[in-house]
């Protein structure tokens, strides 16, 4: 399995933008087993600060890993319209590996719950003093999150909006551009558009052979800087940010497009 990660430390415990995308290369079952498990761990505000990804090649297919929650979500990397889906870590596993997923065993399933047998009433006057105590534990928690949420910042957004008007104009006239993967079936396609538009599409041949782009779906983007100054495409959608490289080709699920044609302008 060759695997990439994205905006993750190399231990695989940390997620920043700072990262970058960091080629492992090949790694056995084990390896891939233990990274998820670590990667499932990383901290939720990390996790939603910096969107850590791990993209995963085997057999000709590219899987990309998200978590949330402590759980793994499985997109087709190499199809951006169909949806996530949540996967245990067993799951995934057998999918990257090509076999079966194993079936629960007696301890994953429910255990039973015990009826509870009333108290003496002897010792009504111990559960009120422990009524009492709990109360006040609670009590203090409550005000010690009080005091935590009101000295607490918000975390510092991944990415914002390029107001420039100068460097707008610039990026409007430079960027837009038709970009694909490749030149062959199969390849993904993407139009940047000056009007703040993009579009992504697959390539496919048609009934007498020839290449068409197909499965198309638009929507609308900001022009944005992460950061760690790196440009982006902040889109309104399920495709949630495009990244731009010092040359300005887009990055997007661990692919790098190069441009094939200039865009349509506004």
């Amino acid at each position: 399995m060759k695997v990439t990660t994205s905006q993750l430390s190399p231990d695989a415990t940390t997620a920043d933008s700072s990262f970058g995308q960091i080629e492992r290369g090949p790694m056995s079952a084990s390896e891939v087993e233990a990274l998820l498990v670590r990667f499932a761990q990383i901290d939720a505000s990390q996790n939603q600060r910096h969107d850590p990804q791990v993209i995963i090649r085997v057999r000709d297919e590219a899987h990309l890993i998200r978590t949330g929650r402590g759980q793994l979500l499985h997109y087709n990397a190499r199809d951006v319209l169909q949806p996530g889906v949540k996967m245990a870590l067993r799951e995934l596993m057998a999918l990257l590996e090509g076999i079966p997923a194993p079936a629960l065993t007696p301890e994953a399933e429910e255990a039973p719950v015990m009826e509870a047998v009333a108290a003496p009433p002897r010792r009504k006057y111990h559960e009120l003093f422990a009524l009492v105590l709990l109360v006040a534990g609670l009590g203090m928690n409550l005000w010690a999150l009080g005091q935590w949420l009101m000295r607490a910042k918000p975390p510092a957004p991944e990415y914002t909006p390029i107001t420039d008007p100068a460097q707008l104009a610039e990026l409007r006239r430079q960027v837009p551009g038709v970009y694909a993967t490749g030149p062959d079936a199969g390849s993904r396609v993407m139009t940047i558009r000056a009007d703040d538009g993009i579009e992504f599409a697959l390539m496919a041949k048609d009934a007498n052979g020839a290449l068409q782009q197909v499965r198309r779906f638009k929507e609308a983007f900001v022009w944005s800087k992460r950061r760690d100054g790196t440009l982006c495409l902040a889109t309104a959608g399920r495709a949630g940010l495009v990244n731009l490289g010092p040359d300005q080709s887009p990055r997007f699920y661990g692919d790098t497009y190069v441009r094939i044609a200039d865009g349509p302008k506004p």
